[in-house]
């Protein structure tokens, strides 16, 4: 005789949320050991291990402050353990975003992220991020041969990376290759669904570029219900909204990027920006239209 099946108890809506919340953070959590303690190479100190997690958490809140701290934890991770590559790459970046995000000492952090990185290539010759990292700032200084090299290393390396491919797209956005960057951003963005923040800031400032504003905002809107205080959305979405000629919405977050960067004018924007000076031009345009300062 067949034995009647016991009904399936159904699982309360909250309790669901909170074991999918729970698996979500056990994700992100390996993934963290994964990017610091263990593709790559294997720091030789569990305390520089854990001081990297620390800096890339307050890293990932494109907070000025949080950056300083940031910073603060990579530097230590270091002296902790010199051969570790992976701090000298988040350390890299950090200076490269001290010069792009907030505006301070181009020269000193260009040169010191240049540094860094290739101090991270040759500890570790076999991390793409390294190479990436070379790769945007030559980008950023205008030296698309090289920063070509770069990607094409990187590429060699990993072809499925999310970072990688995520990297190219920054580096093509503002092109007359932003078509190519929003390709990039997406398949990026599927293979690691706990994509970082900035990956929709790029992925945004791509859609300005090839003129969907409507899409661009979408985005870029998303990327500040995530990361409030990264102001580089905030930028992104004013020119957004200027375009799309939606000038009340423009000023509004123009007001925002005063607010976060106090020291913001389209001068310094532009020369940050001089690397993707053929698509410079609307751009400007937008924030002018949103009462910026010069």
């Amino acid at each position: 005789m067949k034995k009647p099946s016991t009904p399936r108890r159904r699982i309360p809506k909250y309790r669901r949320q909170k074991r999918k919340k729970c698996a979500d953070q056990a994700f992100v959590e390996l993934d963290e050991r994964r990017y610091y303690f263990g593709e790559y190479g294997t720091p030789e100190s569990i305390e520089a291990y854990d001081l990297a997690l620390r800096g890339r958490k307050l890293m990932l809140s494109f907070d000025r402050d949080d950056a300083g701290r940031a910073r603060s934890y990579f530097e230590k991770a270091i002296a902790l353990d010199p051969s570790y590559a992976r701090a000298y790459v988040a350390l890299g970046r950090l200076h490269l975003e001290a010069w792009r995000l907030w505006g301070e000492d181009r020269d000193g952090n260009l040169a010191r992220a240049i540094e860094l990185g290739t101090k991270a290539v040759a500890l570790d010759p076999d991390a793409p991020d390294a190479h990436m990292l070379l790769a945007q700032i030559h980008n950023h200084q205008g030296r698309a041969s090289e920063a070509q090299r770069y990607i094409q290393k990187a590429m060699a390396l990993v072809p499925n990376d999310a970072d990688t491919l995520a990297a190219i797209g920054e580096i093509f956005r503002g092109t007359e290759r932003s078509g190519e960057a929003i390709g990039y951003l997406k398949r990026a963005m599927r293979l690691d669904p706990h994509y970082p923040t900035q990956y929709l800031s790029w992925l945004g400032h791509a859609y300005f570029v090839v003129g969907d504003y409507k899409e661009a905002i979408r985005v870029l809107r998303q990327g500040i219900a995530r990361t409030p205080n990264y102001v580089a959305l905030h930028v992104f979405l004013t020119a957004s909204h200027a375009m799309a000629g939606s000038i009340d919405e423009a000023k509004a977050s123009a007001r925002r990027v005063i607010g976060l960067n106090p020291n913001f004018t389209l001068r310094a924007f532009e020369r940050y920006n001089a690397s993707q000076s053929r698509t410079m031009d609307k751009f400007m345009i937008g924030l002018r239209r949103a009462g910026l300062p010069e």
